[in-house]
């Protein structure tokens, strides 16, 4: 399990087939719930789905995760508005 910034980058260019599509068919993301919570970083989610939009892969933010890091403040957030939250950000592909 990750606790930073994941690049998919090499995987995507590693694996495609042979008319040149990524295998990678979908990523979803998304940040720990619970108390015990590791942080996710809002930049780190934003940069899976931009290398996801450039390479035509489906993407979904299922959820923000208990504690989120967006525009250098720690967000908080309640188990019930994590999927809302995530669903606002507009990022689904």
């Amino acid at each position: 399990m990750f606790t930073e910034e994941v690049d998919l980058s090499s995987y995507i260019e590693k694996y495609r087939t042979s008319d040149g599509r990524p295998l990678i068919e979908e990523v979803s993301v998304g940040g720990e719930s619970g108390a015990n919570a590791r942080v996710c970083d809002y930049k780190w989610v934003e940069k899976v789905w931009l290398q996801c939009k450039e390479n035509g892969i489906s993407f979904y933010y299922h959820q923000t995760g208990a504690k989120l890091i967006k525009d250098r403040k720690l967000y908080n957030i309640p188990r019930k508005l994590q999927h809302i939250q995530a669903h606002k950000a507009g990022l689904d592909l």
